[in-house]
């Protein structure tokens, strides 16, 4: 009987859990979308919980959605850049919309890839840039409204032996750019409630 009542009690702990970060993202969403124009990105995103892009950065881009991925590149005002793609046959038709990484390398159904980066010195046109390594992206929302995807994990520069980053993070496209080739939109919709 304690037993059970144990396994009660953390099943309804994980789904309380789920239920708040859940929250936590409509919210996020709610807030910061609030202040976004029409095919314009808001990329907050934390490497060693520092601000990797500037609080004022607003994101523009396009991408492509077809049958065997999707495929994004987004472009802020201070030459920070991101790229995002989830790559598999029929992707679409399993949800989550997740890439999950070990070591570098892509793990599960989906492939993929998730890239940052910035000019951080305008005049010697040096930059700073990163690879998801371990960890996962998963998009929440997709649809014509928004766009929604957090990141989660550890990051490594392509250049050179760093030391891995942490990195946390969400992105929040309104009225996303983005072009359906050879599918139905109502196949890859997740839609903000």
């Amino acid at each position: 009987m304690i037993f059970h009542k144990f396994v009660v009690f953390i099943f309804l702990f994980i789904c309380i859990s789920c239920s708040e970060k859940s929250n936590n993202i409509d919210q996020t969403i709610n807030r910061l979308g609030a202040k976004l124009k029409a095919n314009q990105c808001v990329v907050s995103i934390n490497i060693n919980k520092d601000s990797f892009y500037k609080v004022e950065s607003i994101f523009t881009g396009g991408g492509i959605i077809n049958k065997t991925g999707l495929k994004i590149s987004l472009k802020d005002q201070f030459s920070g850049n991101v790229i995002i793609s989830i790559e598999n046959e029929n992707w679409y038709k399993t949800k989550p919309y997740k890439v999950s990484f070990k070591e570098g390398f892509p793990v599960g159904a989906n492939s993929g890839s998730f890239l940052i980066g910035k000019i951080s010195d305008i005049i010697n046109n040096k930059g700073e840039g990163y690879i998801l390594y371990n960890g996962y992206f998963e998009v929440k929302y997709l649809s014509p409204k928004i766009f929604a995807l957090t990141v989660v994990g550890q990051l490594k520069s392509p250049f050179g032996e760093e030391n891995l980053k942490s990195i946390d993070g969400i992105i929040i496209w309104k009225n996303p750019k983005l072009n359906l080739a050879e599918i139905d939109s109502t196949s890859v919709n997740i839609d903000f409630k």
